[in-house]
């Protein structure tokens, strides 16, 4: 069970009409700016328009190295594959290369998408 004894210290002295110091202010860091981050949301749209249901799958959650951004699965059954999304100068790492291969050989489609379009002739 959460320990909520912070939180009702704090509300105590909200109510007695205490003065709280307000919280230190959060550093915001520069946003984290790179073109497969902006292309991403527009490739997951173009997926969904084109009847795939489809997964995007976290870098910290993976738990190995080299796997596709997108899991992706045509809602009728015909087609199932890992999408992985590079610029049009990207290229991919000797993990991705490998995890490419792996599905390959067991014939799970991968696919590399660099750009909206490609994804929209899915």
């Amino acid at each position: 069970m959460p320990d909520f004894t912070k939180y009702i210290k704090a509300m105590k002295k909200v109510c007695s009409g205490e003065k709280v110091t307000p919280r230190k202010k959060r550093v915001v860091t520069k946003p984290y700016n790179r073109e497969e981050d902006r292309l991403r949301p527009l490739i997951i749209n173009a997926l969904r328009k084109r009847g795939f249901k489809v997964y995007r799958v976290e870098p910290f959650t993976r738990g190995y190295s080299g796997m596709g951004d997108l899991w992706c699965m045509r809602m009728n059954g015909s087609m199932a594959c890992w999408v992985e999304i590079k610029t049009n100068t990207g290229v991919q790492s000797p993990d991705q290369k490998m995890f490419q291969e792996l599905c390959e050989a067991n014939l799970i489609k991968y696919i590399i998408v660099r750009s909206v379009t490609e994804a929209e002739q899915l």
